[in-house]
């Protein structure tokens, strides 16, 4: 678990908020279960994913034709051989009565040959007999044939479910095909300024840029043959342009095969990373992390032992949502409890008060997280409404438009599991 205790990891900030006193927010991180945006029926616990290779087909169809073509050759090639050898035979026969004929002439006639008719009729041995090549088999240069197996079992899980093929969602995923354009090499030259010699220069700069994709289509099943979902991403089937980084000089090395196979793998494992989850986003039961913050407030004229007992309440709440969350929830509400009794002594126009503008903000904020996380929806937008009445500064906005957000989603999913 992630979650990490406030006394040993809690980076400690101050905030102020424009305001004179200084409310300290503590940062953590924490888990959370986050529900299926897409709830499958309670009767299905198990779940099965299974990965084809499409595209191994053709590559299957190229060996085949590349093996019907070498068994051919190899059963051509001993007539090949026997016609080559009865040649070589029928050369060295030749040269054998030539040879013969060669030396019966006597030597005035070989030498009147040689010197004055300048032709030179020795034969020439056809040299040693060397047999035909014999056929190789034609290799076939394909893109990578992945583990259909390890890609499944690495890449597709659907949290919350148990694997196993009895009575069990279905998940297929189909791989069409690497494809990619060669590297292009690419280059421009940036005008620079030396403030020491007061002058121009220009460098050189190299970079190679190339385009590719994997299109993969993913297909959810029920366990009684229910499609719930058969689609092929669109932005999988788009070319992807990629480019390596820009080095000083006119050209950079590279090792075309290596970068290519680079890509190839990184295509499948983004867009495999991607559909799991797309998967888990809708169906699964997922832990996902979460940073906030939760106020304490620095004692000056008045005590803030409420917060402080507040804050360990939540820090340990929100550290059980996952493991024990009946227990996070109880911790939560505790911290809930005790934020909500500091918020009666709410006075905003007074600054001198214990609860004032900035004490009754940093409140809020600290319910905002608690309310949503103990499915306390309408008091969580409650808060929302009260802040956005209380500040209007630009980041504080930006706070509230992620918090606000947040809650839709939260809401939205347990309304749709709990309906």
């Amino acid at each position: 678990m992630n979650f990490k205790l406030p006394l040993s990891i809690i980076a400690l900030t101050i905030s102020t908020f424009g305001f004179s006193q200084k409310p300290q927010d503590q940062d953590i991180d924490f888990n959370y279960t986050q529900l299926p945006a897409t709830p499958l029926d309670q009767s299905i616990q198990n779940y099965f994913a299974k990965v084809n290779l499409l595209y191994t087909d053709k590559i299957n169809a190229e060996k085949a034709i590349a093996q019907k073509e070498y068994d051919q050759a190899m059963a051509e090639y001993p007539e090949l051989e026997r016609q080559a050898k009865e040649r070589y035979n029928q050369r060295l026969e030749r040269y054998n009565k030539e040879k013969e004929a060669y030396d019966n002439k006597s030597a005035g006639k070989k030498f009147i040959e040689k010197n004055v008719l300048e032709e030179n009729t020795k034969p020439t041995h056809p040299g040693s007999y060397y047999p035909p090549s014999k056929p190789y088999l034609r290799e076939v240069k394909s893109q990578k044939v992945f583990n259909e197996e390890m890609l499944a079992n690495s890449y597709l899980k659907l949290e919350g479910f148990n694997q196993s093929i009895e009575s069990a969602l279905k998940i297929t995923v189909d791989l069409y095909g690497f494809e990619y354009t060669e590297p292009h090499y690419k280059s421009e030259s940036k005008k620079m300024y030396n403030s020491k010699t007061k002058s121009n220069y220009y460098k050189n700069y190299s970079w190679y840029e190339t385009s590719y994709k994997h299109p993969i289509n993913l297909k959810i099943e029920t366990p009684d043959g229910q499609i719930l979902f058969n689609e092929t991403f669109s932005h999988f089937s788009e070319m992807k342009v990629i480019s390596t980084a820009k080095t000083e000089g006119s050209r950079q090395n590279m090792n075309r095969e290596s970068y290519i196979k680079m890509l190839e793998d990184k295509a499948v494992t983004d867009n495999l990373k991607e559909i799991n989850d797309f998967i888990n986003d809708n169906y699964g039961f997922r832990t996902v992390q979460r940073k906030t913050e939760i106020f304490t407030v620095k004692e000056k004229k008045h005590t803030y032992q409420d917060y402080k007992l507040a804050y360990i309440s939540a820090s340990e709440g929100y550290g059980k949502l996952v493991s024990e969350p009946e227990v996070g929830f109880k911790k939560l509400n505790e911290a809930i409890a005790m934020w909500e009794t500091a918020l009666e002594e709410s006075d905003v126009e007074n600054k001198k008060a214990r609860i004032n503008e900035k004490v009754t903000l940093v409140t809020y904020y600290n319910l905002a997280d608690a309310y949503i996380h103990t499915n306390q929806f309408d008091k969580a937008n409650n808060v929302m409404n009260q802040l956005m009445l209380l500040s209007d500064k630009r980041n504080e906005i930006a706070t509230m438009d992620a918090y606000k957000a947040h809650l839709a989603d939260m809401k939205e999913r347990w309304e749709n599991n709990n309906n």
